[in-house]
């Protein structure tokens, strides 16, 4: 089972000893190999240069690299404010949030790719340190491993970086990349 309570993985045997003949009164062993990944890693993006800093410090570690880790990259679109949205269809507002989300995956899918790193990609509306903090947690996430700072300068002044709110509320270890 997954450390942190995840789904049982698929399990290969490896060597099922049932099928040898044995003295009667012997115990029979099936071993198993599991393919379940050492960590379920949340990587919030922006775009930002501190994104591209924090996918660069991963590319240098090799155990991040290299491990059978899994990734879910997710980046959080800013809701349009409600009196601004009522003034397009619903069907263009989801077209702008994943194009949006898309033009912040599209550098990193090829990063990814790359270094042949297992990644899913999640694009979500709303206020990032909410929506991060509560994926972590629900996904039942290891770690968090993030870029220290990202593209709200002016939100930053008015509530605080988004960092400090993901470490204020995420339950998961997070990592911060300089």
């Amino acid at each position: 089972m997954h450390g942190r309570g995840g789904a049982s993985p698929a399990r290969t045997p490896l060597l099922n000893l049932d099928q040898a003949p044995s003295p009667a009164g012997c115990v029979h062993w099936l071993i198993y190999l599991t393919k379940e990944p050492l960590m379920k890693i949340l990587l919030p993006v922006d775009g930002s240069p501190y994104t591209k800093r924090m996918l660069a410090w991963l590319a240098t570690h090799d155990e991040w690299v290299k491990g059978d880790h899994h990734f879910t990259v997710l980046t959080v679109v800013p809701l349009i404010p409600p009196h601004a949205a009522a003034m397009f269809p619903a069907d263009q507002l989801k077209s702008y949030y994943e194009d949006t989300a898309e033009s912040v995956f599209k550098p990193i899918r090829k990063f990814m790719a790359k270094h042949d790193m297992a990644t899913a990609y999640v694009g979500k509306t709303g206020h990032a340190p909410d929506v991060i903090a509560k994926m972590a947690d629900k996904g039942k996430f290891d770690m968090v491993i993030m870029g220290s700072h990202g593209h709200g300068n002016l939100m930053n002044l008015v509530m605080g970086s988004v960092t400090n709110q993901v470490l204020a509320r995420c339950k998961a270890p997070v990592l911060l990349v300089r």
